[in-house]
């Protein structure tokens, strides 16, 4: 999985998550990461399964699935830093805004043994309810992305977005 990794001199570790899904990280000035890296934490900014620039069939990856492969993409980086000792077990934190608050929840859910804690960032907790109040051009990007809640609602919230 590509992702960012900056290293600090400690061996404590953030995994920040970014939102979109379909957004991705890149190399420039980030004051968080400044600040984290200045504490002597290293960062870790995964470009997991859905988010851009890597080609459509990566991109696609957690259509109509979100919660799935993102989600073990960004568990599989704090694997990583274990596996090469960048950071201790019990030393790695996780956080991410809006769908990378949701990706937050999602590890903190499915995979806590490999999280101190977090922290989730403008998650959306409810899809349903999320969508029908959204601007009517995220409706349009949720229907493309998830599926029509009117056509899945009798599936469930949870069925439909996380399926492990």
């Amino acid at each position: 999985m590509p992702a960012l990794l900056f290293r600090g001199k400690n061996k404590k570790a953030v995994i920040d998550i970014h939102g979109g899904p379909n957004w991705h990280y890149q190399n420039m000035w980030n004051p968080f990461v400044n600040e984290m890296l200045a504490r002597g934490w290293s960062m870790l900014q995964p470009n997991y399964r859905g988010s851009t620039g890597y080609g459509k069939n990566w991109q696609n990856a957690s259509r109509y699935k979100m919660g799935d492969v993102d989600t073990s993409d960004c568990a599989a980086g704090a694997k990583y830093l274990i596996e090469n000792n960048l950071a201790n077990k019990d030393k790695i934190v996780i956080t991410g805004r809006s769908h990378g608050g949701f990706l937050t929840m999602c590890c903190l859910t499915f995979y806590p043994e490999l999280f101190a804690g977090g922290s989730a960032i403008v998650p959306f907790m409810n899809w349903i309810k999320s969508h029908y109040e959204s601007r009517e051009d995220l409706q349009h990007w949720n229907i493309e992305n998830m599926g029509d809640p009117e056509k899945i609602k009798n599936y469930g919230f949870g069925v439909h977005l996380i399926s492990f």
